[in-house]
């Protein structure tokens, strides 16, 4: 039997006992962040939280065809210490047992003239663009 490649691509499902109990935003290294924890319970009952960061701004669009997404958008993936700049599409479909769900496919972002834009690393994506100027720390007096 041949395995299914599900590689940038994937489902979402109505949250089950899911609850956002805290939102906000929270300064990382000089950068406002939204993040939120989410309470969930495992299957046995379990209570369990997860904090999760804003990744990507979601844009509604306008089907012209019946393929086309309902929704997309752009983030960073962070994938082995690299950033990858990808492109997604959202699109509301119902399975064949009537189960409303959103499908999610995910390709890496291109320029303008379809080369792949450059990856970073994580550390790369922290150092500062210029060098840092030197401070005049003399007092005037």
């Amino acid at each position: 039997m041949t395995e299914y490649d599900n590689t940038n691509n994937g489902a979402l499902f109505t949250p089950i006992d899911t609850n956002i109990i805290r939102q906000g935003k929270v300064n990382v290294e000089g950068t406002d962040k939204n993040m939120l924890i989410v309470k969930s319970k495992d299957r046995e009952g379990m209570e369990y939280y997860k904090l999760y960061f804003e990744s990507a701004i979601i844009y509604k669009t306008e089907k012209k065809k019946e393929n086309d997404s309902d929704m997309d958008g752009t983030l960073n993936a962070v994938v082995d210490g690299s950033i990858k700049p990808m492109k997604f599409w959202l699109r509301k479909k119902t399975s064949a047992k009537g189960t409303d769900f959103t499908s999610v496919s995910l390709a890496p972002k291109t320029s303008n003239g379809g080369a792949p834009v450059q990856e970073k690393s994580i550390n790369e994506m922290d150092m500062p663009k210029e060098p840092p100027k030197e401070l005049n720390d003399e007092i005037p007096f």
